[in-house]
């Protein structure tokens, strides 16, 4: 099932050409495709996901695709804390997360954020990141986001980027619309959402400065407590 057309595939061979600058790994937990559904565990967009992931992966020797079973084998689910599907797993740290499929607007944060796993150094101002070194306890990021959302992108690229560089940072990118469990238990009502630590709600387009400053806080409050 070809996904992405002749033009696109060369935009993309491009981009990773001129962009990539080492070894990438992406990790799909997913389910068995073989037509043996586990009854009420049906996942509707695993196939697609499968099929993009692993066009994008053949564009470049330096992206790895390894798909996992998420029912099937526990332990790396348990180990990445992984509790849904599909889930993509960006870079070798396990703490860069999008659930869900990355189609429309998302297709790009998906092939940003690969680029951004193989820098040695994300785009953040000197400032910036030495704050983000000061943070010593365990920080979860949400982003919600729908594929239509042309401002999801932005604020989901910049979370991934955090948790690829900083070891107490993990970032969960939730595509909304495949869980509206998550929508409802959240009080999701537009895109982008953030959310830290399941205590700070941000709605709408930030800035890195204004992520950073919640991350900080959180991590203050957490060092009182």
């Amino acid at each position: 099932m070809a996904i992405l057309d002749k033009s696109n595939l060369a935009n993309l061979n491009d981009k990773f050409e001129t962009h990539l600058n080492s070894k990438v790994s992406l990790r799909l937990f997913t389910q068995n495709n073989s037509g043996l559904i586990i009854p009420g565990k049906r996942c509707d967009t695993c196939i697609t996901t499968e099929a993009i992931l692993t066009e994008v992966s053949s564009v470049s020797n330096n992206v790895s695709l390894e798909i996992i079973d998420f029912y099937n084998n526990e332990q790396a689910s348990r180990e990445l804390k992984i509790k849904r599907i599909p889930a993509t797993v960006i870079g070798q740290s396990g703490r860069a997360i999008f659930y869900g499929m990355p189609s429309g607007y998302e297709f790009s944060t998906l092939v940003n954020s690969i680029i951004n796993a193989s820098l040695d150094s994300q785009n953040l101002n000197e400032d910036l990141h030495r704050d983000l070194e000061t943070i010593e306890n365990p920080i979860n990021i949400k982003v919600f986001v729908t594929p239509s959302c042309k401002y999801c992108p932005e604020i989901a690229e910049l979370a991934l980027s955090l948790a690829m560089q900083f070891e107490t940072i993990k970032t969960e990118i939730i595509e909304v619309q495949e869980y509206p469990d998550l929508a409802s238990n959240y009080g999701i009502t537009s895109v982008p959402i953030t959310i830290i630590n399941d205590k700070i709600q941000i709605p709408g387009q930030i800035s890195s400065d204004t992520l950073v400053e919640n991350l900080l806080q959180i991590n203050d409050e957490m060092r009182i407590a």
